[in-house]
């Protein structure tokens, strides 16, 4: 091993090889994520520590010259004031690190070797730093070198414009045309699609800092799909590659409840509201809905306002509405770009009436099988969720009944479809109970119910709260059946103290 002095500094590199078992741990299974620290410090003076000194990670691939390009790892750190920066969920990966400052010159890390010099020995060649899984690995101290010009002449900026919402990185619109950006760098405006924005970048002349300005083109199909940005600043000391978040145009949708049941707002329920971008099939293969926007609407007599990206309303697909409440089937309904007469950009409305059924039957919207409503605009545009009610079906028996007690009456808190049906149907008891049965009874809350029985010539009223009516996941679901011991509960009114 031959060892080289830098600067002062004492490097002894005969390479660099972290290892670490990867796949199976003692307790967990799987490749894990990867830590890496270090300290950015002044090359004359290592007890000095360069802050907001900015480390670059960076997947190392062998392409035949000293080019980094993307892989795995392509992240950023800023360094804070005691020059420390930390790496974290890094995935295991063959890696370089490139870290400047302000007044410095730009180094990387592992230094590339240009070969034997005998006048300061000889340095073995080292390509990249070998990350394993599930690796803590301390860098130590990076030393930068001060110069008296920092800046160069020109430097490489490379974009990475990314979507807000799905917090992807931007490519095409749904018609599979490149999404195009114009973006200015103080001043000075290119024009390129987003991947190339990516893969390529711009040659700017050097500057402490860059003001920008990123701006969507129109396609060839489709208005704008992103709002533009004036707000972003960057480091142009150096080459750079930014990541801009962009929010995507969007249109805003209104939504209120109409005709809430009292148990419903007694229970304190809530109605989640998920706006989708629905699954797909490619060759047979499946790609899950994503959620990009949800809401949980609690006050009843409120509007609440969703605001949807128009970009996926620009797609056949279009964006599902899933409407999700405690007791209901999910309700669901599908906007897209051919049911908004505005186009992509616009405000409208959807009441949700709890009491009301769908005026239009549910169609199959895509390839799974999902059952839901187009939207169209009409004024006050109403979905009813009466037909999306679980229901099961309830029987009240009644026993320990005196020959000749009648069941006069009996009213349930529930939403039903029938009922009630007493058995006998004139409610009187033979030797035997009288039943009273309530077909397609709300499901997922507490249910009271009011019973009034006649003996000989006086008639008595019982009720009940409290009682849980849960739905069975079955395709029949079976009938809940409640009893009421008549001797007993006729036995607590003889001995109630009077009023």
């Amino acid at each position: 091993m031959n060892l080289r002095f830098w600067g002062g500094w004492f490097l002894a590199i005969a390479g660099i090889s972290i290892l670490l078992t990867m796949g199976c741990e003692k307790g967990a299974l799987g490749v894990k994520p990867a830590t890496i620290v270090g300290q950015v410090v002044d090359k004359d003076n290592p007890t000095i520590p360069v802050a907001n000194a900015v480390v670059r990670m960076i997947s190392k691939e062998a392409v035949g010259t000293s080019e980094l390009l993307q892989g795995n790892n392509f992240v950023s750190a800023v360094t804070g004031a005691d020059g420390k920066f930390v790496f974290e969920s890094v995935q295991a990966d063959n890696v370089v690190f490139e870290y400047s400052a302000p007044g410095y010159a730009s180094m990387i890390y592992p230094k590339p070797s240009s070969g034997d010099d005998e006048s300061e020995g000889s340095t073995a060649e080292i390509e990249f730093v070998s990350v394993r899984s599930g690796a803590f690995l301390d860098l130590r101290m990076l030393p930068l070198q001060k110069v008296s010009n920092p800046l160069p002449a020109t430097i490489k900026a490379k974009i990475d414009l990314v979507d807000k919402t799905t917090q992807q990185s931007i490519l095409f619109n749904p018609n599979g045309e490149h999404l195009r950006f114009s973006i200015s760098f103080n001043g000075i405006t290119f024009t390129k699609s987003a991947q190339m924005w990516r893969e390529e970048g711009v040659t700017l002349s050097s500057s402490s800092s860059i003001k920008t300005v990123v701006r969507n083109e129109t396609s060839n199909s489709a208005s704008t799909a992103y709002k533009s940005r004036d707000d972003v600043t960057i480091d142009g000391s150096s080459d750079v590659f930014q990541r801009i978040e962009l929010d995507p145009v969007t249109y805003q949708l209104s939504l209120r409840c109409l005709n809430v049941p009292d148990y419903m707002v007694g229970s304190q329920a809530v109605i989640n509201v998920f706006a989708e971008i629905p699954a797909t099939f490619t060759a047979g293969v499946q790609k899950p809905a994503q959620i990009i926007k949800s809401l949980i609407m609690s006050n009843f007599g409120d509007m609440y306002v969703l605001d949807l990206p128009g970009l996926a309303l620009q797609s056949s697909d279009g964006v599902y509405l899933r409407i999700q409440i405690r007791g209901y089937e999910d309700q669901v309904v599908l906007f897209r770009t051919n049911t908004l007469p505005a186009g992509s950009q616009g405000n409208y409305r959807l009441d949700i009436d709890m009491t009301g059924v769908d005026l239009v039957p549910e169609a199959v919207l895509d390839q799974s099988g999902t059952k839901g409503q187009v939207y169209n605009v009409v004024n006050n545009y109403t979905i009813g969720l009466y037909d999306n009610m679980k229901r099961r079906n309830i029987q009240v028996i009644v026993t320990n009944m005196d020959s000749g007690d009648r069941v006069d009456y009996m009213a349930i808190s529930l939403p039903h479809l029938s009922g009630p049906v007493l058995t006998p149907a004139n409610g009187v008891a033979n030797n035997g109970p009288v039943t009273i049965d309530f077909g397609g009874v709300a499901v997922g809350y507490n249910m009271s119910y009011a019973l009034a029985v006649t003996v000989a010539t006086q008639t008595y009223s019982i009720t009940k709260s409290n009682l849980v009516v849960n739905p069975e996941n079955e395709p029949t679901p079976s009938t809940l059946i409640f009893a009421v011991n008549w001797a007993v509960e006729y036995n607590k009114l003889l001995n109630a103290p009077s009023q």
